[in-house]
């Protein structure tokens, strides 16, 4: 849990290290803790989202850590809910084989209903749609297994996923109306 923007950003470079290149599906947790700085130098980072201009298809299979938002953390399923309204979010969220989740403490709900409660008001509110185009559920690392019971991490998404919660105070969370949080 970081207490500010530069903790975050700290334990951000911490998990992605110095040589890893990153795709950022852009979100308002990235721009808070501003470390585009820090991961643009050498050509490491790769930007996704609306209003960015399209990464090519080489750069997102050659990226080793994505980074995306979380609009919902549900702890009854320990799921990240992503809301997005491009496809970008569900290929840094799964193509690398580290996926770092960044989420505010506000985020955080009991229950999934909730959880979907917000990602639709967030929609509605952001998007200006009744649900977002894209809802991605990640509840931790790729496994899959074969018939001879080999256990294989990250083949059908990521083999790593990091969260870093984000606890300082975000403008406008606190005064979200009850109704936010239901289905």
């Amino acid at each position: 849990m970081a207490g500010d923007a530069a903790e975050a950003r700290d334990r951000l470079l911490a998990v992605v290290g110095s040589q890893a290149r990153v795709a950022v599906r852009e979100c308002p947790a990235w721009r808070e803790i501003d470390a585009q700085p820090h991961l643009a130098a050498g050509g490491r980072l790769v930007r996704c989202g609306p209003g960015i201009d399209a990464p090519s298809r080489a750069d997102l299979l050659a990226v080793d850590v994505g980074v995306t938002g979380a609009t919902a953390l549900v702890v009854e399923t320990a799921t990240a809910l992503i809301g997005a309204d491009d496809a970008y979010a569900q290929l840094v969220s799964n193509l690398p084989f580290s996926h770092v989740v960044l989420a505010h403490t506000h985020a955080i709900v009991p229950t999934l209903g909730e959880g979907l409660g917000l990602v639709r008001y967030f929609a509605q509110g952001v998007l200006g749609r009744p649900v977002p185009r894209y809802v991605g559920a990640v509840s931790g690392a790729s496994r899959t297994g074969d018939i001879e019971m080999v256990i294989v991490e990250g083949m059908h998404g990521p083999g790593r996923v990091h969260l870093i919660l984000l606890d300082f105070p975000v403008p406008g969370w606190e005064a979200l109306p009850p109704e936010a949080f239901t289905a």
